[in-house]
């Protein structure tokens, strides 16, 4: 099992950018996000960010927190699109 990572970025931040190789087949590469927003973490979601049981290399992998929802692309030269919509508490 890998290491639990957390960081909190402001509005506007820089974008947080992780770098990683994959496992090799049979072991599986998990990468999960959990983003929230607005006062009290009012706005919340939870979802699977990246999932490969074998090696990929130089993807991109580009998830966008905006307050209509969560945005994104896989490749550099397309613009992201709404995926995911905000819940609730």
């Amino acid at each position: 099992m890998g290491e639990i990572e957390s960081n909190q970025l402001s509005f506007n931040a820089t974008p947080y950018i992780v770098a990683f190789s994959d496992f090799r087949w049979p072991d599986e590469t998990e990468w999960s996000c959990v983003l929230r927003h607005g006062a009290n973490n009012k706005f919340n979601i939870a979802f699977e960010a990246y999932h490969s049981n074998y090696q990929r290399c130089g993807q991109l992998r580009s998830w966008i927190a905006r307050v209509d929802g969560i945005w994104f692309t896989r490749r550099y030269w397309d613009p992201p699109g709404w995926v995911l919509p905000w819940k609730t508490q």
